[in-house]
């Protein structure tokens, strides 16, 4: 947001600009005035006025939100204002030139021919003023939205990456790519093969978007991925079979819900054992609810607590 200190800086560029533009001009209209430093003097003593006055106006267009009210109220409070601003302005003017040059001022000046052509000038240099601010207000407002939509949008990207990183255990990954390290001296096609499972496997999580469902044959097929990876890596050690209805297959199940009890169970149960051990998924229906169970058999259970220590 544009600070008070911004606005007092423009105010007072633009006014001291306009007090010598404004001296030229009373020098040129007024023959009475003998010199350009005499009209400057007088066009200090409207441009000061106005320059403090616009400086109120700023806090007032703050306040005065035009979108909370209806056309017809913000015209009419802004004449309304115009008006008191104009006022103000024309009797802090003469009144500073009256204590300059007392009485003389009605000689040399038609205060009131001049009071007449300036107070439409000073509704409309209120209207202006205030135009100038809502621009600004309005121009820093989307400024402020952008930059709030992009840290929203910077917070969303890094929560999905954070979701993916829960998802997709690094350890997994590492037990993956040391597997394929080893493979590719013994038996190259098998590693050739193990990279892309695991390409396919990254990529179909990268393309995920972790706060939305899938249907639960993609997420079954992103799993059989995942299977396959795992049983080129173990070999023998790793056996699974599903018990799944058909009639499930077009439920509507969170993205990834299945690779991370899956994957629990074979790092639990399967991977501290060397004979390795079964793998079971059962999915069935439990009232609207669908229930996934995921285990190794009892005995792969009973060795990991006999031969495994805590």
């Amino acid at each position: 947001m544009v600070s008070f200190k911004q606005i007092a800086k423009i105010n007072a560029l633009f006014w001291l600009g306009w007090t010598f533009l404004y001296a030229a001009i009373v020098k040129f209209q007024v023959a009475e005035i003998p010199n350009y430093w005499i009209a400057l003097i007088n066009s200090l003593t409207n441009v000061l006025p106005l320059f403090l006055l616009s400086l109120l106006v700023w806090p007032l267009c703050k306040q005065l939100d035009w979108r909370s009210m209806s056309v017809w109220s913000t015209g009419i409070l802004h004449f309304f204002l115009a008006n008191i601003y104009t006022i103000l302005w024309q009797l802090a003017s003469f009144g500073t030139l009256y204590l300059i040059m007392g009485n003389s001022l009605f000689s040399i000046m038609d205060v009131r021919t001049i009071a007449g052509w300036q107070y439409p000038q000073g509704l409309l240099i209120y209207l202006m003023v205030a135009g100038i601010y809502y621009t600004l207000l309005f121009y820093y407002e989307v400024k402020e939205r952008e930059l709030r939509e992009s840290r929203l949008l910077l917070s969303l990207r890094e929560s999905e990456w954070k979701a993916l990183k829960a998802q997709i255990n690094p350890h997994f990954l590492f037990n993956a790519l040391n597997s394929v390290s080893a493979l590719i001296s013994q038996d190259s096609n098998k590693a050739r093969e193990m990279l892309v499972k695991l390409s396919t496997l990254l990529r179909r999580a990268l393309s995920e978007n972790p706060l939305q469902t899938t249907q639960l044959e993609n997420e079954l097929s992103f799993t059989h991925h995942y299977l396959e990876l795992e049983k080129i890596r173990l070999g023998d050690r790793l056996t699974y079979s599903e018990n799944i209805s058909p009639d499930l297959q077009q439920a509507q199940v969170p993205v990834m819900l299945l690779q991370p009890l899956i994957e629990n169970a074979i790092k639990h149960g399967i991977n501290p054992v060397s004979s390795g051990g079964f793998l079971e998924i059962t999915i069935e229906k439990n009232g609207e609810l669908l229930k996934a169970i995921s285990e190794t058999a009892r005995r792969i259970i009973l060795l990991k607590r006999t031969q495994v220590p805590d």
